[in-house]
């Protein structure tokens, strides 16, 4: 039996799939802040971080989100969140300047753009 590769084009579609599946996962686990707002994280965290669906996905949909949701409520004065990795939890920094954040982060923490957020949401 003959194996049989992807074309671009299927490879092409199966990634806009994955992509699609992961963004309607996060979509549904944070309904409950906004309509769009589970999308717009997904694809503006996926962009910052420089990540796959699947790793955007399992990243945001584990015990991060109270942290999130408790930073959005706070975020009109702030540029995003910093959640430093701490053993097997994050701890989050509320920074009102986003220009921290490349100075803070070390590897494995996870920075959240609320500037990023804001835009896309249109507020």
């Amino acid at each position: 039996m003959a194996a049989k590769f992807y074309t671009d084009a299927e490879l092409k579609t199966a990634r806009d799939k994955a992509v699609e599946i992961a963004a309607e996962g996060v979509a549904s686990f944070y309904s409950d802040v906004g309509v769009q707002f589970g999308r717009v994280l997904f694809f503006t965290c996926m962009r910052l971080w420089k990540s796959g669906p699947a790793v955007t996905c399992a990243r945001l949909n584990s015990n991060i989100r109270p942290q999130i949701i408790n930073a959005w409520h706070w975020s009109e004065p702030l540029s995003g969140v910093l959640l430093k990795k701490h053993d097997l939890d994050f701890i989050p920094l509320f920074l009102q300047t986003d220009k921290l954040a490349p100075l803070l982060t070390m590897e494995r923490d996870l920075w959240i753009s609320f500037i990023e957020i804001r835009k896309e949401l249109g507020l």
